[in-house]
């Protein structure tokens, strides 16, 4: 009952606690629910592929799916975790995901300008930062929200030296997963700028950002609430706790709003980066074509690339990163982008402990890709094998 007598000091709140252990225990038991994914194959000595995808996450499965739309081409994908659970396709019960087994529980470096007030935690000046660990990795364990950023977050990946990067290239591929079902963005001057018939239901959205000043200048605007008629009637007046870390700093200062985010400013989830995509003279790890330098057969595809980072959450860029990369890998090797009518062969292989070593013959396979997990909650998508082909059997082997 102590939440409950924290939530309402004079009165239990017995039936607000109970409601939270019941939606707790609800979730507990989602997680051990799991969606069913594809068998786990088993690969032998001598398999031959065409191309073989380390991790099936929001890009890999995205990636894997469409370089099969092309005939005869053989696809492994590696993947470390499990089905995702039930909760996964739930808005809302994003929360109780962290730190389970869908999560692979990381946390950030020590960064001293940001997330000072965590110095009392086990991992000083250091953030949660969850990833996913099943099929469909983070989009499978996301709060289902739909941002592209600013256009201008685009241009300046193709200034930055990656030409065929920038918003118009982009657009196209943002387009191509929006299935807008909300007639307030159709009915805006922006509307060509959407599309109807995508995989993902669209409803309107907001749009965030994490830079250090456009922070305190947002917080700035906020405090000036105070000033606005109503308020100014009501006596109104700007709440800000008491930070000791703050104190040498007058109240509504840019200094004192600067020193509130940085003690207070956490993330949000959506690391990028880490293998940018610049020219090499520009600190580059892969090239506009996500080529990794220096090396043969081997591409980067997921936010990591990401050459700065958008001004929204991260799931809608890595699935239009990884549309624009199957289609440069299939021009790369000759191939129509438009190939829609045949489907090529895609191997799981997974560490699920689920029918361990069943063998089942099937002739499509189910993906679980950013695509059908933001816009069914979940529900796989079949894979369709072309007009007037009959395409044999495959194992698909859990481990």
């Amino acid at each position: 009952m102590v939440l409950g007598d924290a939530l309402d000091p004079v009165a239990p709140a017995a039936s607000t606690f109970t409601l939270l252990q019941t939606v707790q225990l609800l979730a507990s038991t989602l997680n051990y629910t799991r969606q069913r994914g594809p068998d786990s194959a088993s690969v032998t000595n001598g398999s031959t592929f065409d191309f073989v995808i380390v991790g099936g996450g929001t890009a890999g499965l995205v990636v894997a799916n469409r370089l099969t739309e092309v005939e005869d081409w053989r696809v492994l994908v590696v993947e470390a975790g499990d089905d995702p659970s039930l909760v996964s396709g739930i808005p809302g019960l994003f929360p109780f995901l962290i730190r389970s087994g869908e999560d692979w529980g990381f946390q950030n470096v020590y960064e001293p300008e940001y997330a000072q007030g965590l110095n009392n935690t086990t991992n000083k000046n250091t953030s949660y930062l969850p990833a996913g660990k099943c099929l469909g990795g983070s989009s499978s364990i996301h709060d289902l929200l739909y941002e592209r950023g600013n256009p201008d977050d685009y241009n300046e990946w193709a200034a930055l030296g990656n030409p065929g990067w920038d918003w118009d290239n982009c657009l196209y591929y943002f387009k191509k997963l929006e299935g807008v079902v909300d007639q307030r963005i159709l009915e805006r001057p922006t509307a060509t700028n959407h599309c109807t018939n995508g995989p993902w239901n669209i409803q309107a959205q907001k749009v965030n950002s994490d830079d250090l000043m456009k922070l305190t200048a947002g917080l700035k605007k906020i405090a000036e609430l105070k000033n606005a008629p109503y308020f100014s009637r009501t006596d109104s007046k700007v709440v800000t706790p008491d930070l000791d870390e703050c104190r040498a700093f007058e109240k509504g200062t840019d200094e004192y709003w600067v020193c509130y985010v940085k003690q207070l400013a956490s993330t949000t989830y959506h690391a990028v980066g880490t293998c940018r995509m610049a020219p090499l003279s520009n600190g580059g790890v892969v090239d506009s074509s996500l080529k990794v330098y220096h090396t043969s057969h081997l591409r980067v595809v997921d936010a990591s690339v990401f050459p700065t980072q958008p001004c929204s959450k991260t799931c809608a860029p890595v699935v239009m990163v990884a549309e624009k990369a199957a289609d440069i890998i299939k021009l790369d090797h000759g191939k129509r982008v438009d190939e829609r009518r045949a489907v090529g062969r895609v191997t799981m292989l997974t560490t699920s402990t689920r029918q361990r070593r069943r063998v089942r013959e099937t002739a499509s396979v189910h993906f679980y890709s950013e695509h059908h997990v933001a816009a069914y909650g979940g529900v796989t998508l079949d894979a369709t094998f072309g007009e007037n082909r009959r395409p044999g059997p495959y194992p698909i082997v859990r481990l």
